[in-house]
């Protein structure tokens, strides 16, 4: 993307910020975390129907649609511009005044305009407009569900009224959401990107999807899972409220913003989506009048897809596209699926030799991420192009049956030995990462040479399996059930990436000495592997039993409230449970691993909870702080936070970060390891690549040179050594204070990844605007991203300017996702 058209864009989102006031109730996860001002004497009551009728609509006007001079009184005629045209459809369908009663909710809607935005805490006009309409709506719903039970609801909402019913929605319990028979939102500040179950998008002019959303200016939202079956949600592709960064312009923005009563192309959706209301509010569902899902749209092409999995490859290859992602060579490669800056390649420097600055795929690395997102783990982990035509298949196809067999999802191969692999999309059409210095493209198929063939993989990605592991050793046999009598599903020919579902006891496999009864359910796959194949304790740490059976080895006991469990043994990751009171909870095994105080008490082990598949502080179980009779899990004292894996056989490890030091232990073949940090030290060359970063591997104590670990020459996410470390890339800042966190977006409401305990030296890759954070009486929303950390940080922990001097602006990125440099 061109600095101007950034630059263009991210006025007109400033600008939609200011628009709808981006303050605290936009930034909150949920609408419960929110400080809602008072009610003054509950206006509402007074236009409540007397009697009960068959239905119950409330019409929430945007803002100025009605001046407070002018309250709103019932019926369709109080309810604005927009809203009412819609309802009145509704009532035309069916939802006539002799069963349905229309409440204009009489909140004031104030107009949006800078005198009513005062500031950015929370006490404009406007923020107040729609606080209020929150709580009169819930009191609202709450008084008709109790004074006329058998009445079915319905909630309608334009702009800053689909705000008010978004956030009340939120607010509502599971039963009294229940009393909504259909939801109606349109422009939702709220709305939510992509495409979901509940959502209609369209363009200004055509009246077709040809692009989507990418959600509401202040942020995107999804509602509840129990109401979104009754819900849609209406957005015009370009809307400066539901979506600010699809605009051309400001001017076009506002344009489309108020145009909701007579839009778009030859559709009247004022009659498609009032039919629907109807419908939904006299019992009848059926699915939303939404388009049809293209998951090629981002690469310009229709792409119909043979099931699920390859349409979502497809979909997520097509997405990168659209963002002008970068080739570069062994980009795609590190611990987990996602771009990573590459190498330079010795045999193509010129080309190459920007990729270890730029962020992105090679061909490989390209299709494992799709592939990843499709299915929701790891696939096919860390292999070369040649590796990947060896993956499980249903169907593998030879050169000679050419493009006529193949379908979307494909991979399709070129080279002799193989050397290149690409998506195929249809129509003579893939897309790939081509080559250095060319982003990520749809080709024709037919302009590589040396076609090799293409497989479609056995991957289907609906097992719902719980955990991702990798098998070991060749010839692995996949089979019908647990035992070794019975028939061959299919043979892995390598060490795979597979999804378990659940594990039980069976027939006991001997293998290289060793014995195990122990058998997983891949359901991908569907059939049974033997543990003694997988990677891993004989017994699956965080796979359930296939009994139901949680496998813990004991029960204990937590105290204390609001007790998170994480998915690793570090306060760093995003809580995958909160206890709000003492649990009875299972053990399955207990590690060394992150240092946590708690009332004067200090705790390095952690209890693995396979109810949970997390992990919890032992400060907080009851007990000695190893617990007794509680195994260690796998052995693993280690105090890392990341886990990497090594590549190659007999790689040595080290007891100081060079090659002269005594050994370490010795890696037989690729092994996981335990990261706690890297720095630079000796620099080492192997497979005509030269680094001089080392990681320590707190588990055996020793170092090993990042030349040996997958992933790019220094590993991201993993802090430096102490002081020892040394900047790379742009230059170093200064961080000042303590207990500074590194946050997973520009957003103290995102997880924190890192934690300064004081002053540290950091390497800041680009900054960009965010959430505004205030400290020592400054106010500061530039954000800046570190590489080293996987993260972001406020500028006001910085030392220098609130816009750092030579640091350039970060392009398009996606929350929680490293960013791209303009």
């Amino acid at each position: 993307m061109s600095v101007s058209r950034l630059l263009g864009r991210l006025a007109r989102l400033c600008a939609a910020v200011v628009v709808l006031a981006l303050l605290p109730l936009g930034a909150a996860p949920a609408a419960h975390a929110v400080d809602f001002y008072p009610v003054d004497a509950q206006p509402w009551a007074k236009g409540l129907p007397l009697f009960c009728n068959t239905n119950f609509v409330i019409g929430v006007r945007g803002s100025g649609e009605n001046s407070p001079e002018s309250p709103a009184y019932p019926g369709l005629d109080h309810m604005g511009d927009r809203a009412g045209a819609y309802l009145r459809q509704a009532q035309i369908a069916g939802l006539d005044t002799s069963s349905t009663d229309f409440y204009p909710l009489p909140y004031e809607a104030a107009a949006f305009n800078f005198d009513n935005l005062t500031s950015w805490t929370g006490d404009s006009r406007w923020v107040k407009s729609r606080n209020t309409g929150v709580i009169q709506l819930v009191q609202v719903v709450q008084e008709m569900a109790s004074r006329c039970p058998d009445t079915r609801i319905g909630l309608m909402g334009y702009s800053q009224g689909a705000n008010v019913v978004h956030n009340a929605i939120d607010l509502l319990t599971p039963a009294e959401r229940a009393r909504i028979g259909a939801v109606l939102l349109i422009a939702d500040p709220h709305s939510p990107a992509g495409t979901t179950s509940y959502t209609v998008r369209t363009g200004y002019r055509t009246g077709t999807t040809d692009k989507e959303s990418q959600g509401g200016v202040l942020g995107p939202r999804l509602l509840p899972a129990d109401i979104a079956g009754r819900s849609l949600d209406f957005c015009i592709i370009g809307d400066l409220t539901c979506d600010p960064m699809g605009s051309a312009s400001l001017e076009l923005g506002a344009e489309i913003h108020t145009s909701y009563q007579a839009c778009c192309g030859q559709t009247d959706y004022r009659v498609s989506l009032g039919s629907w209301f109807a419908r939904q509010m006299r019992g009848i569902s059926g699915p939303p009048p939404a388009p049809t899902w293209n998951p090629g749209r981002h690469c310009g092409l229709t792409v119909v897809p043979p099931n699920d999995a390859a349409g979502r490859a497809v979909e997520w290859a097509c997405r990168e596209v659209s963002l002008n992602t970068w080739y570069t060579w062994g980009g795609g490669h590190g611990p987990t699926p996602g771009p990573t800056y590459g190498f330079v390649d010795t045999s193509d420097p010129e080309r190459s030799k920007n990729d270890p600055y730029r962020r992105g795929f090679d061909c490989s690395g390209f299709v494992r991420y799709a592939w990843a997102k499709a299915v929701g783990y790891d696939l096919m982990g860390q292999r070369t192009a040649a590796q990947e035509s060896q993956l499980p298949a249903t169907q593998r196809f030879t050169a000679a049956q050419g493009t006529a067999p193949l379908l979307p999802g494909d991979l399709v191969f070129w080279g002799s030995p193989i050397s290149h692999v690409a998506i195929y999309l249809g129509d003579g059409k893939i897309v790939e990462a081509r080559e250095s210095d060319t982003h990520l493209m749809v080709s024709q198929f037919a302009g590589h040479d040396n076609y090799a063939g293409a497989v479609r993989l056995a991957h289907s990605g609906t097992g719902g399996g719980s955990a991702t592991h990798s098998t070991w050793g060749d010839s692995v046999n996949v089979r019908a059930s647990a035992s070794l009598t019975d028939p061959v599903v299919t043979t892995l020919s390598g060490p795979s990436a597979i999804n378990v579902q659940c594990q039980k006891h069976a027939e006991t496999v001997t293998a290289e000495g060793y014995s195990n009864d122990a058998w997983a359910y891949l359901p991908d796959l569907g059939g049974w592997i033997s543990n003694i194949y997988v990677q891993g304790a004989a017994w699956l740490d965080g796979v359930p039993a296939c009994d139901g059976s949680s496998g813990g080895s004991g029960r204990f006991q937590t105290w204390a409230t609001g007790v998170n469990v994480r998915p690793l043994p570090s306060r760093a990751g995003t809580p995958v449970a909160t206890f709000s009171a003492p649990m009875s909870v299972a053990v399955q095994c207990q590690k060394h691993a992150e240092t946590v105080s708690a009332e004067g008490y200090t705790n390095d082990a952690w209890a693995y909870l396979p109810d949970y598949r997390g992990w919890v502080s032992n400060i907080y179980v009851q007990g000695p702080d190893w617990l007794p009779g509680v195994p260690a899990c796998d052995g693993n004292t280690g105090s890392g936070n990341g886990r990497f894996s090594t590549w190659g056989s007999g790689v040595n490890t080290r007891q100081r970060p060079t090659v002269s030091a005594p050994l370490g232990p010795v890696f037989a073949g690729p092994t996981q390891v335990t990261i706690s940090c890297q720095q630079h030290a000796e620099t080492v060359t192997a497979e005509g690549v030269t680094n001089d970063a080392w990681s320590y591997l707190p588990d055996h104590q020793a170092w090993i040179s990042n030349i040996f670990l997958q992933g790019p020459a220094w590993l991201d996410g993993v802090p430096p050594c102490g002081g020892n470390g040394t900047s790379t890339g742009n230059s170093g800042f200064t961080m000042w204070g303590s207990g500074v966190q590194v946050r997973q977006d520009a957003s103290t409401s995102t997880a924190a990844v890192h934690t300064f305990a004081g002053p540290a030296t950091v390497r800041v890759l680009c900054q960009d605007r965010g959430q505004s954070v205030t400290a020592e009486g400054v106010t500061n929303s530039a954000w800046s991203y570190l590489p080293d950390y996987g993260g972001w940080i406020s500028n006001i922990f910085l030392q220098g300017p609130a816009w750092l001097d030579n640091v350039p602006a970060c392009a398009s990125r996606r929350p929680g996702d490293p960013p791209n440099v303009v």
